[in-house]
């Protein structure tokens, strides 16, 4: 386990709470700022910091709207950890 990145997580719950939807299902910003009722300035500054640190990705880099992004098995195994899921 990579102590540093569940450190990383643990250390802000919006970043546990964005994992975790984005552990269910593929999201635009927009949608993670409907659900999780988070500024979207918050919502955009935590994507970047989890695409830093490889723990989602942007599944349409392309795109100036809609972009969709999903959780990598990086982010996937840590947000279990985290959740008591994986040990």
């Amino acid at each position: 386990m990579d102590w540093e990145i569940i450190g990383f997580i643990k250390a802000s719950t919006l970043r546990i709470k964005i994992l975790d939807s984005l552990n269910h299902k593929e999201h635009t910003p927009k949608e993670l700022q409907d659900t999780l009722k988070i500024h979207f300035s918050q919502i955009s500054l935590i994507l970047k910091e989890l695409i830093d640190k490889d723990l989602i990705q942007c599944l349409n880099e392309d795109s100036r709207k809609g972009k969709i992004y999903s959780i990598t098995e990086k982010g996937k195994n840590s947000i279990e950890y985290i959740q008591g899921g994986k040990k």
